[in-house]
């Protein structure tokens, strides 16, 4: 059977030299003669791709040469304003490329050996859950302050929320919130979640899904920026909750998908959707406020009265600092009055 980062040869007792797997580090190699482990500096000595032994093995005995990759943590973390060589891009795609080839064999050979030649379960959970969430993530909630009716996920079931001609008029937001009460009410898991990392206060899935080094992207209690701005050419309305960002990477891209029903009172209403952005200094100080809109949505003749279902995706790039401390929350602004209900968030980091 042929592997991506397995090699076994059988010694013919002439040759004390063989060929590894490619590797980044000579600790991500591990060795075993007849299935018993072999210690590097001791038993064996590595120059680039070539392994040579201290002792000639004897005919007939069973070398394995494997890669076993770090999946602990990224080998790469990027800074801002560093420069982006070569060596440290492949280095950074080397990593995952090397994770996902290990994780073909684990599952083509059936298991992970140990350093004694025998099955280690540990080695397969733990590769298998680092890899799973070295990269991109996400969590699912639908703890929306707004949203008394329905269940996350189950249904889409929504409270209507008014949006007024006033506020029309006057080209007002109306930002959406969060709250720990309704996320807990909610965010209920109906599918039968076995996990013991599971936490149902950090979503719908509990946290599970969220990238290496990030245990929470929602903020249901935040109070920081929750009150309305009434003046100036940017106004929206008071809301508790946030997005949270604090434990991204600049590089690091934030989709959003917002999911809500609307109710059109006038014909051919246009609808803009966003996500309200405030980035902040290192002192929690507001920096810039924006809207990242997406293409508006238009209700045309007929429209009115009815019921429309809609799943918007909005996206923004963590650029810098003071996008990783930023506030931010899903938003709609129309041109005449319009019910919404405010359903479920998604909200995905891709690395």
């Amino acid at each position: 059977m042929a592997f991506y980062s397995i090699l076994e040869y059988t010694a013919t007792g002439g040759n004390n030299q063989f060929t590894t797997p490619p590797y980044i580090d000579t600790s991500h190699l591990l060795v075993t003669k007849d299935s018993v482990g072999q210690v590097l500096g001791d038993d064996y000595t590595i120059n680039g791709t070539i392994l040579t032994f201290t002792v000639t093995p004897t005919i007939g005995s069973a070398i394995r040469i494997q890669r076993k990759s770090n999946p602990l943590g990224r080998l790469v973390d990027y800074t801002t304003g560093a420069g982006f060589s070569e060596k440290t891009l492949d280095l950074d795609s080397l990593q995952a490329f090397y994770l996902n080839q290990e994780a073909l064999d684990l599952q083509a050979e059936g298991g992970y050996p140990s350093a004694s030649g025998e099955q280690n379960a540990a080695d397969i959970a733990t590769l298998q859950a680092d890899i799973s969430n070295l990269g991109s993530g996400y969590e699912f909630t639908g703890g929306f302050e707004d949203r008394v009716n329905g269940q996350s996920g189950a249904n889409d079931l929504g409270s209507n929320v008014q949006y007024t001609q006033t506020q029309a008029d006057g080209g007002v937001w109306r930002r959406f919130g969060f709250d720990t009460a309704r996320q807990v009410a909610n965010d209920i898991e109906y599918w039968g979640e076995t996990d013991p990392a599971f936490d149902q206060t950090k979503g719908l899935f509990g946290g599970l899904y969220m990238p290496e080094g990030i245990n929470n992207l929602i903020d249901f209690s935040d109070t920081s920026l929750s009150a309305a701005v009434t003046t100036g050419d940017l106004q929206y309305t008071a809301a508790n909750g946030s997005f949270d960002m604090s434990q991204c990477a600049v590089g690091d891209r934030i989709q959003v998908r917002f999911s809500f029903n609307v109710v059109p009172h006038i014909a051919n209403s246009t609808l803009e959707v966003g996500l309200i952005w405030a980035t902040r200094d290192s002192n929690n100080n507001v920096t810039y406020t924006f809207p990242l809109t997406t293409q508006p949505i238009f209700y045309g003749t007929g429209t009115q009265g009815q019921a429309y279902l809609n799943r918007v995706e909005m996206s923004a790039y963590i650029a810098s600092a003071e996008d990783v401390n930023a506030r931010a929350l899903p938003a709609i602004r129309c041109d005449n009055s319009i019910l919404i209900q405010p359903l479920t968030t998604l909200i995905t980091v891709i690395r």
